[in-house]
């Protein structure tokens, strides 16, 4: 495990943090992916490497994940559960897709770089945020057949086209 990742806290700071603070270690993922779209050799690597670092790093039991871009199905909840996590997070209700919330797929709340700003922490703490990107949703989407299907982030991300645009 590198030292240092850009835009991420030291394995020293880390430490520093747990030993004053004794916070709770959860895992990410290796490399950030979206894992399902990784085949199954590759998903079980990025889950299992990210879990065994943090062990060793923090010596002790890492027992839960959040899911890059909150993006999960049943193949990575197998996964999930068979590099031996016990709960896993995703960013929200919309990425349950009406699925039941279960140990593997509990919602959280994203907290983002511009959660610096006490209003957006606030927002997006409160659950206002939520509420004004949903009312945004609802309100484009009789919309969205006119929008540039074009642009090659549009069949790669589906939601990428408004959530680009308010983030």
């Amino acid at each position: 495990m590198p030292d240092k990742i850009e835009g991420s806290m030291s394995v020293e700071a880390a430490l520093e943090l747990d030993k004053t603070m004794k916070l709770g270690v959860g895992a990410h993922s290796a490399t950030h992916p979206f894992l399902t779209q990784l085949p199954d050799e590759a998903l079980e690597k990025e889950l299992r490497e990210s879990k065994e670092s943090l062990e060793q790093m923090f010596q002790r039991p890492v027992f839960a994940v959040a899911y890059p871009f909150g993006h999960f199905d049943e193949r990575v909840i197998r996964a999930t559960k068979d590099a031996g996590y016990e709960l896993a997070f995703t960013t929200g209700f919309a990425r349950l897709n009406g699925q039941k919330e279960t140990r593997y797929s509990l919602t959280r709340v994203k907290v983002s770089r511009s959660s610096k700003y006490a209003i957006v922490f606030w927002g997006e703490v409160s659950g206002v945020y939520t509420l004004f990107k949903t009312t945004v949703e609802r309100i484009r989407r009789p919309f969205k057949r006119f929008e540039d299907e074009t642009d090659p982030k549009a069949a790669e991300y589906p939601n990428y086209l408004y959530s680009n645009k308010l983030e």
